[in-house]
């Protein structure tokens, strides 16, 4: 009996196959390894006061292990009242530091109390996931 199942995975994963199966993987009009992984390993934010936050990511290398070292990338922060970003509170860049898990913190500044604002890091056009306080 023949049995199809398709699934979207975000890379990395790890399949692990037991007993008698025939596993045979596709891939169409798909990315490399390397581009499929998503660079930003994680984003937060804390240290809030009425009118900054510390906002911050860490990078994973091409084989989506955090890099430990490497060169510095440059990311922008953008930060806004809007989760579509149409309009902007924040933004400013910088580099990551590879010497300390190639992470970077952002003060953002001239925040409003009481507001709710919406984050983003983007890495040469590949956006992280979208965080809010």
């Amino acid at each position: 009996m023949l049995y199809k199942y398709s699934s979207f995975v975000k890379w990395p994963c790890k399949i692990t196959v037991t007993g008698s199966i025939l596993i045979i993987l596709t891939v169409a009009n798909s990315p490399s390894l390397a581009q499929a992984i998503d660079p930003f390993s994680a984003i937060s934010a804390g240290d809030m006061t009425s009118t900054s936050a510390v906002i911050w990511t860490q990078l994973r290398n091409g084989t989506g292990n955090t890099q430990a070292s490497g060169t510095a990338t440059s990311l922008t922060l953008d930060v806004s009242t809007d989760p579509t970003f149409a309009t902007s509170v924040f933004s400013s860049s910088g580099m990551t530091v590879p010497d300390n898990g190639n992470a970077l913190k952002v003060l953002a500044s001239g925040l409003s109390a009481n507001t709710q604002y919406f984050y983003r890091f983007n890495n040469a056009g590949t956006l992280s996931d979208t965080g809010t306080f």
